[in-house]
């Protein structure tokens, strides 16, 4: 009798740890809550509401009930603080994974492969990170109707596709959440649709940046709150009313006459084999040599300018652009608050104003009509990007499937999420909701006052725009279209890119453009294109005007004025005077720093970074 007793309650117990181990994996850490169970044979599965500590519970030792084990009614240890008042519920094996307290909105679970369920849902157009061991399957929660055809609400189903597992499903809320964030907890509750997160922290919501505190309660915070110093900040309403006053209404009040002087321009550079699509850029005389290297490297490489409309904001970068053969716009009027010169860091006030230039020109160029492609003029072109997205035979991202496309910045931060998409290089289908959008940002122009940058506020109304009105955005493969994220943190990929050394088999390193984001100063994005082998502008050319590089009868000679034909240039038939002038035939190539990517060995060259060894390995 005393065997059988025993055995009863081995068996109640190991099945009360396969209970826990259930409660575990559906992602309590700390503690689970075990529903009781009622055995067939008299056994008992210690019962708890509140939550129990895994280990406390799984080590417990066995004892034999109050009668020294003669009975046939033994038992698990009791649960810790369990009284005798609690109410212990019955079920069979066979209960359902979830209780009936979820009915109303989950009925089961699945898991799918996570590349398979993100290849037929690409239209949410996100950067996807790497799948790895512990992500690399998609939770999906079932409502009692969308539950698949050959699947039970008794475990997870493991062994259906995305396909089958979303078959019954006529709608799907896809849940975006961090890995390995493990001090998350993700709550979903039955209520009123929200399309929005409600994010909760232990910190004091005023204090910024976010101070995690274990003793706090869990508070309602902004989404952009996060324990990193930069964080989204609200415009008080000193700050709109100048944007306003300084800024919108003087724009809305004159923006038919921009159209109209803008709109010959504009066709010009339209009528292309890119057919009604203008590539936009736009430029001060403080960043007119990250011009001029563009313009020489594109012509060293024989690609073609002629969908190019530069808008220069003041007359000397307008008098450099046209001198290039480029389409150019400039009006007074408009960029009057634009500053000539550089910014001397990211963030600072000149910076802040030119990079309103960057919201007017894309906007105007809308509202005629046209599809556009805005870049910066820190960029360089590997081949022509319009190629790309005129391509219908290009499976990888399907161009024109979405509304905009994005080269990815890189930084994941809080407050570019879900999308961190790079406004120095993207990609607009001109539609209703495209304009609409663009519309938008325009009358949001406070928050970049407020947040000293053009591209937190763009990606918060672009967020919107897509849940809200379905405006479709994708961001671009990062070894596709690199930058700056690659060139100070992926030194991987910069050894494929600059032949240092070779990629594995089956990885081809083809990118289109290079984008030199994520420097500090001009002055570095000079330095970094020099060692890449990227520089092609004669050294008296930077920071000058026209008049400095030909001379005052060869500028008023070579340059047209608004009234007269764009002379030929190496994109329309034959070089101008300016750029024989300013572009060399081969790169100049120069070391400064050691440690950060170069086309050559720069091993005598300082370090920029600390305790970070040669680009090029040091042959012994």
């Amino acid at each position: 009798m005393a065997g059988s007793n025993l055995f009863t309650v081995l068996r109640a117990c190991a099945l009360s740890m396969a209970s826990l181990y259930v409660g575990f994996y559906l992602g309590y850490k700390e503690g689970v809550a075990v529903t009781s169970r009622m055995l067939s044979d008299g056994g008992v599965i210690c019962s708890k509401s509140q939550s129990v500590n895994q280990e406390d519970h799984l080590q417990a030792p066995l004892t034999a009930s109050a009668n020294g084990g003669d009975s046939a009614s033994t038992s698990c240890p009791p649960c810790p603080e369990t009284s005798a008042s609690q109410t212990t519920t019955t079920s069979t094996p066979s209960d359902p994974l979830f209780p009936p307290g979820t009915g109303s909105y989950v009925a089961g679970m699945s898991l799918v492969d996570r590349d398979e369920f993100s290849t037929q849902f690409d239209e949410i157009g996100v950067p996807l990170s790497t799948s790895g061991t512990n992500n690399n399957q998609v939770l999906i929660l079932h409502g009692k109707k969308s539950m698949p055809n050959d699947s039970t609400d008794r475990s997870p189903n493991r062994h259906l596709n995305t396909q089958q597992a979303t078959e019954n499903c006529n709608y799907m809320s896809l849940v975006l959440t961090e890995p390995n964030r493990f001090d998350q907890c993700i709550a979903i509750m039955g209520q009123y649709n929200s399309y929005h997160i409600f994010k909760h922290m232990r910190t004091q919501p005023a204090v910024l940046p976010a101070v995690l505190k274990k003793e706090l309660p869990l508070k309602l915070v902004k989404r952009g709150m996060d324990v990193r110093p930069f964080h989204t900040k609200t415009p008080n309403l000193s700050t709109t009313k100048t944007y306003w006053s300084t800024t919108l209404q003087p724009y809305l009040a004159n923006y038919q006459t921009y159209l109209e002087r803008l709109k010959p321009i504009a066709r010009q550079a339209a009528s292309t084999i890119y057919k009604d699509t203008i590539i936009v850029m736009v430029s001060n005389h403080g960043q007119s040599e990250m011009l001029v290297n563009f313009v020489c490297n594109a012509q060293a490489r024989d690609l073609s300018l002629a969908s190019v409309l530069v808008f220069a904001t003041d007359p000397e970068t307008e008098q450099l652009s046209k001198g290039l053969g480029l389409h150019t716009f400039y009006d007074q009027e408009l960029f009057a608050q634009i500053p000539k010169q550089h910014a001397a860091r990211f963030g600072d006030q000149t910076y802040k104003l030119a990079i309103f230039s960057k919201l007017y020109c894309v906007h105007l160029v809308g509202l005629l009509g046209y599809d556009y492609l805005f870049q910066d003029i820190d960029m360089i072109w590997y081949r022509h990007p319009l190629e790309y997205f005129h391509n219908s035979n290009n499976n990888k991202q399907q161009p024109l499937k979405f509304d905009m496309y994005m080269q990815t910045d890189g930084n994941m931060a809080q407050f570019y999420a879900p999308y961190s998409g790079n406004t120095g290089f993207y990609y607009v289908r001109n539609s209703q909701i495209t304009q609409y959008f663009m519309n938008h940002f325009l009358v949001s122009g406070d928050l970049i006052l407020s947040t000293s940058t053009h591209q937190a506020p763009f990606l918060t109304v672009l967020s919107e725009h897509a849940s809200l009105h379905g405006l479709k955005v994708k961001i671009l493969l990062a070894d596709e279209f690199p930058g700056g994220a690659h060139y100070n943190r992926d030194y991987k990929y910069m050894k494929y890119l600059m032949n240092v050394t070779q990629p594995p088999p089956g990885v081809t390193i083809d990118p289109w453009i290079f984008h030199m984001s994520w420097t500090e100063s001009k002055a570095n994005k000079i330095l970094f294109y020099q060692q890449m082998g990227e520089w092609y502008v004669q050294d008296h050319c930077v920071g000058s005007t026209v008049t400095d590089i030909l001379g005052q009868e060869g500028a008023a000679s070579t340059v047209p004025t608004e009234t007269i034909e764009l002379p030929a240039s190496p994109f329309r038939g034959g070089a101008t005077p300016l750029t024989k002038k300013c572009c060399t035939a081969k790169p100049n190539i120069k070391c400064h720093f050691r440690d950060t990517p170069s086309i050559i060995p720069c091993h005598d060259s300082p370090a920029m970074n600390k305790g970070r060894e040669s680009f090029h390995p040091i042959k012994k």
